[in-house]
C-alpha cells in the first residue's frame, strides 16, 4: 500500500513538474523580450538571399500618374566576407554582377561581362545588410506606438500613422528622400516580421504616403530575407572571366 502511494505521489509530482515546464515554455513574450532576442541572435547571421523592391509614384489630385520609379534588387550575400552576386533592375535596365575578394564582374542588359574590380564599391551596398536593417527594429524598441502580435509562427511588429522618428530609421537603409515636404506628415504602414524560432528578421514592408505640391507621393518598400546561413559560396564562373578577357 505504501509502495502504491509513493508511486502515485511520484506520478502526480511529475505531472505537475511537466505542466510547470510546459507553461514556462508557452509563456507569451513581450515586445521588449522579442526585440532583445533579435539583438542577441543578430550576429549569427552571416549569409542569406534577399530581395528588395522600392517604388515611387507621383500622382495628381485626379490620381493621374505623373512620375514613377521602380527598382528591384536580388542579392545572394555573405556579410562575413562581403562577397555577393545578384541582379539590380531599375527603370528598364538590368545589371548582373558577381563580387568576390579577388575580383568583381558586371554585365549590363545581357551585354558582355566586364571586369569591374576597380569599381567594386559600386556593388557593395551595405545599407540593406541584415545587420543594418536589424538596427531599425532595435531603434523602435521604446516606441510605444509600435505594436507586436503573433501570426502564423511569426512575430509581427506594426505601426500605422505619422512619425518622423520611424521614417528616419528607414531613411538611410532604403534611400528614402523627400523634397518640399516634412517627414512629420508622412503617413506610414510599417510591418517587420520576425521568425519565432530563430528570432531572425525575415520581412520588412512599409507603404508611405504624403501630399506634396498638389500631388500625392507614394513610396513602397519591401524586403525579404531567405535561406539565412544556407546560401552557397560566391564563385566567379570561368566563362564570365573568359568573356570579360
Amino acid at each position: 500500500m505504501e509502495g502504491y502511494t509513493l508511486k502515485k505521489w511520484i506520478s502526480i509530482s511529475l505531472l505537475i513538474l511537466s505542466a510547470l515546464i510546459l507553461g514556462a515554455c508557452n509563456k507569451e513574450k513581450s515586445k521588449d523580450e522579442v526585440i532583445d532576442l533579435v539583438e542577441e541572435h543578430m550576429d549569427e547571421v552571416s549569409n542569406y538571399y534577399t530581395e528588395t523592391e522600392i517604388n515611387h509614384t507621383l500622382s495628381d489630385l485626379n490620381q493621374n500618374l505623373l512620375d514613377e520609379t521602380e527598382a528591384l534588387f536580388k542579392v545572394h550575400m555573405h556579410e562575413d566576407t562581403l562577397e555577393s552576386r545578384g541582379e539590380m533592375m531599375q527603370d528598364g535596365n538590368q545589371i548582373n554582377y558577381i563580387s568576390t575578394k579577388e575580383a568583381t564582374y558586371a554585365q549590363m542588359n545581357d551585354e558582355q561581362w566586364q571586369n569591374q574590380t576597380d569599381a567594386a564599391d559600386v556593388f557593395l551596398n551595405e545599407d540593406t545588410d541584415y545587420s543594418i536593417v536589424t538596427q531599425i527594429l532595435l531603434e523602435l524598441r521604446d516606441n510605444e506606438d509600435v505594436e507586436m502580435k503573433e501570426k502564423d509562427g511569426d512575430y509581427m511588429f506594426t505601426f500605422q500613422g505619422k512619425s518622423a522618428d520611424i521614417y528616419k530609421t528607414l531613411e538611410k537603409p532604403y534611400a528614402l528622400t523627400l523634397e518640399h515636404a516634412e517627414t512629420t506628415e508622412v503617413e506610414q504602414d510599417l510591418t517587420i516580421t520576425v521568425d519565432s524560432e530563430t528570432y531572425f528578421i525575415t520581412h520588412v514592408n512599409n507603404e508611405l504616403f504624403i501630399d506634396v505640391d498638389d500631388a500625392t507621393l507614394e513610396m513602397y518598400l519591401d524586403q525579404t530575407y531567405e535561406n539565412i546561413n544556407e546560401t552557397d559560396p560566391i564563385k566567379i564562373p570561368q566563362e564570365v572571366i573568359d568573356e570579360a578577357s
